[in-house]
């Protein structure tokens, strides 16, 4: 299988939104944002290079 290269960019106020949402009583969830980045890579067949939290 050849991966293409890529970066992954987080927009860290769409996804605090999002895990506070998601999370049980408005409490965040816990998230390994680079685990994060990889599993997102993986399922459209990308090889991380690097992940940039913004």
């Amino acid at each position: 299988m050849n991966l293409k290269e890529t970066y992954v960019l987080i927009d860290g106020g769409y996804l605090s939104k999002i895990t506070k949402r998601l999370g049980k009583d408005g409490i965040r969830l816990d998230i390994d944002l680079n685990l994060f980045a990889i599993t997102l890579a993986k399922t459209q067949s990308l090889w991380v290079s690097g992940v940039y939290y913004y």
